[in-house]
């Protein structure tokens, strides 16, 4: 009865092969403000990510943008803030995937 269950398990849709491959655009620089020895820079870019399970064809799971506050200071750069916006109207699926 073991084996049946682990059989069903992996071949429900959790455990379904899956590739997703992730593609961001150039980073556009909207703002720099200088203070100091710091700066920060604010950035922003597009991403999108597809994904391709059992050899199907790709579709599109979530695309956004994302809007960042990087500071530099003393030759270090660190983020100071990260917002993603995501377009929500096009998950396909509950599963939760770090982005």
């Amino acid at each position: 009865m073991a084996k049946d269950r682990a059989s069903a398990l992996s071949g429900s849709i959790y455990f379904r092969d899956r590739v997703q491959q992730r593609i961001v655009s150039n980073i556009l620089l909207t703002k720099v403000e200088r203070g100091g020895n710091k700066i920060l820079a604010h950035v922003m870019t597009i991403f999108a990510i597809h994904e391709n399970i059992c050899g199907q064809d790709n579709k599109l799971l979530v695309s956004g943008t994302t809007q960042d506050i990087i500071e530099y200071q003393d030759n270090v750069a660190l983020f100071k803030e990260r917002l993603c916006i995501c377009t929500p109207d096009i998950i396909t699926d509950s599963i939760v995937y770090p982005i």
